[in-house]
Order: structure tokens, then sequence, then C-alpha cells
């Protein structure tokens, strides 16, 4: 059992460790052409349940990530969670620089370094979900060619799925808490006089791009399904989204509101609308920031 803050470092790197790599298996199968794995039988109430339990899975770990994304209270008043000699040049701290904190901040570079690399995978296979399901969409005229192709659906469905059930749980996601990130980290470094080369500061750019393509392809799966499927009126259309419609809806069981249908297209309208409003919210608040400290000087 955890007896004191010194063991959080460890458990925590145990369970980015453990998200990495569970994304790392989403990733892979969403994104081959085969998977060795074995397929279950198509529709079978064993496969469903365990799609159900694995969004359910994905959607209690972003939400467990999103913690590290929120305001660190604590940071005035103990020491950073790993040995401050691995934060960074300088060992700048909110309380030496007048910058704010979150959580994630207080890691240790490894920790940093392990958090950065669960956000990379994770950003990548939400990506190759998306993508997954507007191939889909787009040859609508194509059915199934094999079990293997329908899981591969049914998982990139798992993941998004799963990333808009954890959404609404707190105020930055893996999009704008990156970002978010970023930016404190930014500030950090630039008023400590730290070195602009930090490994940290490289990698979470990456992430960020990552997930502005994220936004790009939600949004051309949107448009897809309100322009192409708003009406069916063809037989493989039908199909399509029947079969569509039936994996969200075993999927979005759980789920605060769940007893109302799950709107697939309206929660995705939701999730760009909020991740655009909070990005120009957070780059406003920058400039603000950054035009107080002008004048200042």
């Amino acid at each position: 059992s955890l007896c004191s803050s010194d063991q959080l470092p460890t458990v925590l790197n145990i369970v980015l460790s453990g998200m990495v790599k569970t994304y790392h298996e989403s990733y892979r199968l969403i994104s081959s052409a085969r998977d060795r794995r074995q397929i279950m039988s198509k529709h079978s109430k064993e496969s469903i349940t365990l799609a159900l339990r694995r969004r359910v899975e994905m959607t209690n770990f972003l939400s467990a990530i999103y913690k590290l994304f929120e305001d660190d209270l604590m940071s005035n008043n103990t020491e950073n969670v790993e040995d401050k000699k691995e934060i960074g040049p300088n060992d700048c701290t909110r309380e030496d620089n007048g910058v704010k904190d979150i959580v994630a901040s207080r890691l240790s570079f490894h920790g940093m370094a392990n958090f950065c690399a669960c956000l990379e995978k994770i950003s990548m296979t939400l990506v190759a979900s998306v993508k997954r399901l507007v191939k889909y969409f787009k040859h609508f005229k194509h059915s199934f060619h094999s079990g293997d192709e329908e899981q591969r659906l049914v998982e990139s469905m798992v993941c998004i799925i799963g990333w808009i059930c954890s959404r609404n749980r707190s105020k930055h996601d893996i999009s704008t808490g990156s970002m978010h990130w970023y930016i404190i980290q930014r500030e950090k470094f630039s008023s400590a006089g730290g070195d602009e080369n930090y490994p940290i500061l490289g990698r979470l750019p990456k992430v960020i791009y990552r997930l502005d393509h994220l936004e790009a392809e939600l949004l051309n799966l949107i448009n897809i399904l309100l322009n192409d499927f708003s009406h069916v009126d063809d037989d493989a259309k039908m199909r399509k989204m029947r079969w569509f419609e039936s994996i969200t809806t075993a999927l979005s069981q759980n789920t605060p509101g769940s007893d109302v249908a799950f709107d697939f297209v309206a929660s995705l309208k939701d999730c760009v609308r909020d991740i655009d409003a909070q990005k120009r919210e957070m780059k406003f608040e920058t400039n603000d920031e950054g035009s107080n400290s002008s004048s200042d000087s």
C-alpha cells in the first residue's frame, strides 16, 4: 500500500507506461493491414461487452491524466513530486518566478518524458481512429471483407467515444491540456532564463501539431456524415449507418445521460467547438500577459 508521497512518482510512471502500452496496442490494431490476434465473431455479445469495457477503461484513463493539467495548488507549500534537480535548468518553480504551475510541471524530467510519450501515443491513436472511420464512410459501397476489418473499426470507435466521454469530466482534455502545459513550461523557462532547447519544450509542439491534425480530421468526418449520410437513400449507406449506430449505442452505455440516445455527430461538433473556444481563450490570455509584461518593463 502507498504510505508516503515518495512512492507516488513511481506509481505515476507505472500508470503512464501502462497507458502507453494500451494505446500502442490500439494503434497497432487500427493502423495495421492485418492483426495476428484472434478475431471474435461479428456482433457477438462477448466482443461488444469487451469493447464496452475497453471504452470505459479508455475514458477512465484519460480522465485520470487530465488531473495533471489542473492547477497545482500545493506548489507553494511542498517540494516537487520528485527530486527538484531533475526538473530542468535553474530549478524554476512558481514561487521563484511568479509563473502559474499545473500538476504536470511538478514532474521530474523522467516523469515529464513519460507523460509526453503518453500524450504522443494517445494523439497518434486518435488520429488513426478518425482516419479509419473516414475511410469507412468514404467507401460506403464496400462491405466488410473480414472480421479483422470490423474489429479495427470497433477499436477506432472505442478510442473516439472513450475520448468524447472523458471530456466532460475536466476543464482540459488531451488537446487543450497539452497546449496549456506547453504555454506554462515555456513561460517558466523564459522567466528563469532556462535553455530553450530543453527536450520537453521540443516534444510538446509536436504533440500539439498532431492534435491540430486530429481536429482537422474530426471536421472532415463530421462533414462526411452531415453531407453524405444525413439522408440515407441507398441500401449500402443504410447498412453502413445501421451497423455504425448499433456500435455507438453499445459503446455509449454507462455514461452520464446514457438513458438519452447518443448522438455521435453532435458530440463531435461539441468537442470541436469547445476545443476551438478554449484554444482561442488560452491564446488571448497568453497575448494579454505578454502585453502586460511589456508595459511593466
